[in-house]
C-alpha cells in the first residue's frame, strides 16, 4: 500500500526555514510518500476500509470535496496544552492561540507569573534545549532577571534521520534585526 501525507498546512514544516520545508518534502516524495498540502479532512468513516473526504483549498473550489480510501490511517498531531483547566481567564493571563503570551523573560500578562515548557506552544515545545525551565524559576525567585534568548535556541524533530534546527529561520533573522539582515545562500 501507498503512503499518502496530508497536511492542513501549505508547507509541511510552517515554523522551519521554506528551503529546508522544502528539502524534507522532496525527501518524502521521494521515497514514495503522496503529500498533499493545503488540505482539511472534513469527515473520516470506516466501512471494510477508512474513508477520508476532503478538501483541497489549492483546488479549484468548484470541484467540490476529493475522496480517500486506505485500509490504514494514522492520526498524528502534536501535543496542544489544555489551558482550560486552568481557569487563566480568572487571573487575565493573555493567550496566544493554545499558548501562554510571554516576553523574553518568561513573564506572563499577570505580574509575578512566569510560564516554560510546552505552553508556551509550537510542535518544537517538546524538544527544545530546555533552558526556559531554570530562567522562569530564576526569574520567579529571585534578582536580576535573566532572558531567554531566541537567537541560539536548539530545536529537534524525532524523524529518521533526526532534523534539527539551531538558531533563527532567514524569515525570524529579518524581522528580529530588520533590513540589517542578510540572507546568505550558496549558490548552485
Amino acid at each position: 500500500t501507498s503512503t499518502v501525507l496530508i497536511t492542513p498546512g501549505q508547507q509541511l514544516l510552517p515554523t522551519a526555514d521554506p528551503d529546508i520545508s522544502k528539502l524534507v518534502e522532496s525527501l518524502l516524495m521521494a521515497a514514495g510518500v503522496d503529500l498533499r498540502l493545503g488540505v482539511d479532512i472534513d469527515s473520516v468513516s470506516y466501512g471494510k476500509e477508512f474513508i477520508l473526504q476532503f478538501m483541497d483549498k489549492s483546488a479549484d473550489k468548484s470541484a467540490g470535496g476529493n475522496q480517500l480510501q486506505r485500509p490504514h490511517v494514522l492520526a498524528a498531531t502534536s501535543r496542544q496544552p489544555q489551558l482550560e483547566a486552568l481557569n487563566i481567564k480568572r487571573i487575565k493571563l493573555q493567550t496566544s492561540g493554545t499558548a501562554i503570551a510571554v516576553d523574553d523573560q518568561l513573564k506572563t500578562t499577570c505580574p509575578r507569573c512566569f510560564a516554560f515548557g510546552p505552553c508556551l506552544g509550537g510542535y518544537w515545545s517538546d524538544h527544545r534545549d530546555h533552558q526556559d525551565g531554570p530562567v522562569a524559576l530564576q526569574n520567579a525567585l529571585y534578582f536580576p532577571w535573566r532572558k531567554v534568548h531566541q537567537l541560539n535556541r536548539v530545536c529537534r524533530l524525532t524523524t529518521s534521520p533526526e532534523f534539527a534546527r539551531f538558531g533563527l529561520t532567514a524569515q525570524q533573522a529579518l524581522r528580529y534585526y530588520g533590513p540589517a539582515a542578510q540572507d546568505y545562500r550558496p549558490i548552485g
